[in-house]
């Protein structure tokens, strides 16, 4: 991988970037395969071998709760309740539970990060640390996201990449989590993200987001993205990729990330553009060809706006709690323009002013964060939805909402604060919206049950789905999923572990399909342990 091309505009920089897939295999294969071994990336140093100490914020720097925005002051003016509760119409939803069976048990995760993509007969389905694909709504079969993504480590006196012949070779896993998926009905290929754990790659402190595409989810081809080798060029010599989202417009495969660069303490926004063409090519015709990077170290995230095309639109926080960064990207453009737009100021969820009062209630004790974690095209407007935290009570009490911003294309600097999820007295977290086929708005989102007790403390995490009432300006809610378990939950070490998230998938669904508008997956905790969860993938009608 080499840049061919580098442009600066403001704090952007652009690389156009050639690459080659790294291999391509099968679920058929074995471990031995040589096929397969040419997946297996040359690493330095076993990362399950206390990495850590080898790079003292390599866990810390992966760690959502290090992620905060600069906070002006608190925010107390009352929330208006934009929600009507509904009852659950069954006939309105179908839902599948993903087997739990031993197979994949201990691989379900409080924080499941539910990601989906559906071909209208094959649904290929993730969770935080599994996979698998869900055929004529019903038959479920496991995927290893860890078989074809493992590193090769020599065993030799010396252990630098590339020494393998002066030793043995230890084939040590490097798959971590956050997978996302998107399906290209024009190409008819599914486009899968999986990221690794930290690894030392050529000596210094790295990271892998994996990119598979496939035609049938049996056979892939894979490219892999190393940080530090995407960002060689921007100077960036030891750093992390984290939180990948993806999209795609009709000619392009997006996936945004934050940089974590190492050597200035800092977090940066990225955006890469793969061509459809050339990934669907890969395919069946492996060749060298070129991908956009786009960095800009004036934001920590960036999110793509579902639904967006030519311009592909995207969005970030700057840091000041309000204002936000807007970018479009023409299809013939090597770089996106940028756009600064004020919007109502809000307050972080995990500000620390409010939990050095509050330090008991779940979300200054989770690893949440007010990341963009939805954004949709509705109309002629782009959308963003964000954790947030507000108050019903000038100030004495707060409790977390999904704040919003919408901006209307072609009317220059036009904001409104239209689409958040917002109930005096009952907390609302982690919303997911998209436009369905006919133009009607669904969104689904966690409420907490506010009948148990200390719900503000060891909340249920029950999720509900909705569709805009453009009438009343409110999202008519029905509950969906209960929690019958509340966090926290104990990990893998025993101990307490209050996490959830971060982010949940809604889509349209394919047209067609006996009235169903929308797809969603999500999960509730029905048990003590972080494997005590239930995933489903769900469809709205």
């Amino acid at each position: 991988m080499y840049v061919i091309e580098i442009t600066l505009v403001g704090a952007m920089e652009h690389y156009s970037v050639i690459t080659a897939p790294l291999c391509n295999f099968s679920y058929s294969q074995s471990e031995d395969d040589l096929q397969l071994r040419r997946c297996f990336e040359p690493i330095d140093v076993d990362p399950s071998n206390n990495l850590s100490n080898t790079d003292n914020s390599s866990n810390e720097e992966l760690n959502a709760s290090n992620y905060s925005l600069e906070n002006n002051g608190l925010i107390k003016d009352s929330l208006p309740s934009t929600v009507n509760n509904k009852v659950l119409n069954d006939s309105k939803i179908w839902k599948y539970r993903i087997n739990s069976d031993l197979t994949i048990h201990k691989d379900f995760d409080n924080v499941g990060e539910p990601a989906f993509a559906n071909n209208g007969s094959l649904v290929f389905y993730a969770g935080n640390h599994y996979a698998g694909r869900l055929i004529d709504k019903g038959v479920w079969q496991f995927v290893d996201p860890n078989f074809d993504f493992k590193g090769m480590q020599s065993t030799g006196s010396d252990t630098t990449m590339g020494d393998i012949a002066s030793g043995g070779e230890k084939i040590v896993p490097l798959f971590k989590a956050d997978q996302h998926i998107e399906y290209d009905p024009i190409h008819k290929i599914y486009l899968w993200i999986r990221q690794s754990v930290p690894i030392l790659f050529a000596g210094a402190p790295s990271n892998i987001e994996r990119l598979a595409i496939s035609k049938d989810t049996h056979n892939w081809v894979v490219l892999d993205l190393v940080s530090t080798s995407v960002l060689n060029n921007a100077h960036i010599s030891r750093a992390y990729l984290d939180y990948p989202d993806t999209t795609l417009s009709d000619k392009f495969f997006y996936a945004t990330t934050t940089v974590y660069d190492l050597n200035e303490g800092k977090q940066y926004g990225l955006i890469t553009r793969f061509s459809l063409d050339d990934l669907a090519n890969s395919i069946d015709n492996p060749k060298v060809f070129n991908y956009d990077v786009v960095l800009d170290r004036d934001v920590e995230q960036i999110t793509p706006v579902n639904g967006a095309s030519n311009p592909m639109s995207f969005g970030a926080h700057l840091l000041n709690e309000s204002s936000m960064k807007l970018y479009f990207w023409n299809n013939h453009s090597s770089v996106p323009v940028p756009i600064n737009i004020s919007i109502l100021p809000w307050t972080s969820i995990n500000d620390p002013k409010i939990c050095q009062s509050n330090p008991q209630t779940w979300w200054c004790k989770a690893n949440t964060d007010s990341r963009i974690r939805s954004a949709w095209m509705q109309g002629s407007s782009i959308n963003f939805m964000w954790n947030a935290l507000g108050s019903f009570g000038n100030g004495t009490t707060w409790i977390p909402y999904v704040d919003s911003a919408t901006f209307y294309l072609g009317k220059k600097d036009t904001y409104e604060r239209k689409f958040l999820i917002s109930e005096d007295g009952r907390p609302w977290i982690f919303g997911a919206a998209s436009t369905a086929a006919n133009g009607d708005l669904g969104a689904s989102a966690y409420y907490f049950n506010m009948d148990k007790p200390k719900p503000l403390e060891h909340p249920y995490f029950n999720q509900a789905f909705g569709v805009f009432n453009n009438t009343s300006n409110k999202w008519d809610m029905m509950p969906i999923l209960n929690s019958t378990y509340p966090l926290p939950v104990l990990n893998e070490e025993n101990k307490p572990d209050y996490n959830f998230g971060d982010f949940f998938t809604t889509k349209p669904h394919v047209e067609g399909d006996a009235g169903y508008r929308w797809d969603n997956g999500a999960y509730v905790i029905t048990g003590e342990n972080y494997y005590d969860v239930e995933p489903y993938f769900m469809m709205v009608k």
